[in-house]
């Protein structure tokens, strides 16, 4: 019978197990709620998330030598989460971010859906203030091998994971947060326009759920 499988090129959080995708295809992103059906999106769609307030899709632009690798998504009961794996050489980083796809729609707090997922006997945690002013919740494996950084905004979570050294986990996380900050300036100002991006959004994700 079909078994599970390991998501390709997937950083797992700091004290969790390896992401599986089981037999019916689903599985559990970083910072989703529970498992759900998660779709492959190609990397030229990227550039299609600047427009409808993603900040994974600006990533990229600002640096650092990394090169994305696989792009993912799914949603639970209204809340999406899509994740962006990226590479230089050996080192990886993997940025999942979550977003409701509907005002009406609350995120639950990161704290409660990473606690059944981390292993508290296999991390260090420590709660510090990023560069960007935001508080982030840092996870070091006791094995060093690995860290993942948990931030929460109004309307936004990141769950930020790498094998890069424990040293450089505040600087990845404010390169995350200095991205998001970025993606508001190509937001809409007007609620026509809100919509239409919510109709984009829509029919870029329609084939994938």
């Amino acid at each position: 019978p079909p078994t599970a499988r390991r998501l390709p090129g997937h950083v797992a959080p700091a004290g969790g197990s390896e992401p599986l995708v089981q037999a019916d295809g689903t599985a559990q992103l970083p910072g989703a709620l529970t498992t759900t059906t998660v779709h492959e999106l190609r990397l030229d769609h990227l550039d299609d998330l600047k427009p409808l307030g993603w900040t994974v899709g600006h990533l990229v632009d600002f640096g650092f030598g990394f090169e994305p690798q696989r792009l993912e998504t799914g949603v639970v009961d209204g809340v999406r989460t899509v994740e962006l794996q990226l590479a230089d050489g050996a080192d990886r980083i993997s940025v999942a971010e979550t977003r409701p796809e509907s005002e009406d729609v609350g995120l639950t707090s990161l704290r409660e859906k990473l606690a059944p997922i981390l292993d508290e006997d296999l991390v260090e945690h420590h709660r510090v203030t990023l560069g960007t002013g935001e508080g982030c919740d840092l996870f070091v494996s006791r094995a060093g091998d690995r860290w993942t950084a948990a931030v929460e905004t109004d309307d936004a979570q990141y769950v930020i994971t790498s094998n890069l050294a424990e040293s450089s986990a505040e600087q990845v996380a404010d390169w995350v947060m200095a991205s998001d900050r970025a993606r508001v300036q190509m937001l809409p100002t007007d609620p026509s326009a809100r919509d239409r991006l919510a109709r984009g959004l829509d029919e870029l994700f329609r084939w994938n759920d």
